[in-house]
């Protein structure tokens, strides 16, 4: 069996955030998803890079690929962002200010 996107999505779509208790796909969390054969990189965004539940987010992650029956190697990259946007929430309360 050839891996697929579809199938890399829907093993990762019961991983929760345990703090929120929703799907880390609902929350942009996980992206950058790449296969390789039967091989899958990603990276899973967190709020801060300082995360206590880093490493359990991690632990989740890989557990939902190990699942895939045929899976290969495992690549998961952790890296924060902000998920919100900043820009957009300054636009509104100071439109035409770029620095506050």
């Amino acid at each position: 069996m050839s891996l697929t996107l579809d199938i890399v999505r829907d093993a990762l779509k019961g991983v929760m955030d345990p703090e929120i208790n929703k799907p880390l796909l609902e929350l942009n969390m996980i992206d950058d998803i790449e296969i390789s054969g039967q091989d899958v990189s990603l990276t899973v965004y967190l709020t801060t890079p300082a995360c206590p539940l880093k490493e359990k987010i991690r632990t989740d992650v890989e557990q939902a690929l190990q699942s895939i029956s045929g899976i290969g190697a495992i690549n998961i990259k952790v890296d924060a962002r902000n998920l919100g946007s900043k820009n957009q929430s300054q636009e509104q309360i100071a439109p035409g200010v770029k620095n506050f």
